[in-house]
């Protein structure tokens, strides 16, 4: 043991060495003279927590920034901009106007969520939905101070597995989230097994009055068409939870 003691301090003084010259040939900066990062909020460093008692530094609270559910949001790097870059013109004027009333106040947030009022946003490709989606998701989470999160249904029907009698823990992350959007419903057709778990998401999130909201190429009766092919009344009961909350 001695001896791998030795080979230790030995590795660590020759790492030591090469530093200090990679330092003087200007091959590596001196991490004591670096500046010091710039974080965009100064009280959690962008982790999203803070330590809430000194003594115990393993509690943690969420930090008012809400980086933390921004991360955990589901919204893509390149929409995290919010409304910045959203190109607003006919085909999604009334759109936008919506989701901007929508999302307007704090307190109309809270309005909205405590009533189960989600959004609809149906049209052609290209016109900006996903975008107008995550921007106001973003201020729901931002302005409502709410958990909110955006998920491609595809994808997210994929992450799904048949559950040996217990929840599926992404079942419960869609049902917990106050906001939940599902991004291109409808893009494909789901299996048996795919539309019976969504129904089981909408139900539970219906029993919650938790908005859902939902973007798609297709109009309520387009998707409740799409996805009858599978099965017309689960298709029934997922369309209609949507007409609940819309």
């Amino acid at each position: 043991s001695d001896n791998a003691e030795e080979w230790a301090y030995d590795i660590i003084g020759r790492l030591r060495l090469v530093c200090k010259m990679r330092i003087h040939f200007g091959l590596m900066q001196d991490p004591d003279s670096a500046p010091p990062p710039e974080y965009k909020c100064a009280a959690c460093q962008d982790t999203g927590y803070i330590c809430t008692d000194p003594e115990s530094p393993r509690i943690y609270a969420k930090c008012q920034c809400n980086l933390a559910d921004i991360k955990q949001s589901g919204i893509e790097d390149r929409f995290k901009c919010g409304w910045e870059g959203l190109n607003i013109g006919k085909g999604n004027h009334e759109a936008y106007k919506a989701i901007k009333e929508y999302v307007s106040t704090n307190q109309m947030i809270r309005d909205m969520v405590r009533n189960g009022y989600g959004i609809y946003l149906y049209g052609s490709v290209g016109v900006g939905k996903t975008h107008l989606a995550s921007a106001g998701i973003l201020d729901c989470i931002r302005i409502g101070k709410v958990s909110a999160m955006i998920t491609d249904v595809s994808s997210t029907l994929w992450e799904l597995s048949p559950s040996q009698g217990e929840e599926d823990p992404l079942v419960t992350k869609l049902t917990e989230v106050k906001i939940l959007c599902l991004d291109d419903f409808g893009a494909e057709i789901p299996s048996l097994f795919k539309l019976s778990k969504l129904r089981e998401i909408m139900n539970k999130r219906n029993m919650k009055m938790y908005p859902t909201w939902a973007t798609s190429n297709l109009s309520l009766d387009g998707l409740l068409n799409r996805l009858s092919i599978t099965d017309s009344i689960l298709a029934k009961q997922v369309v209609d939870r949507l007409k609940v909350n819309k």
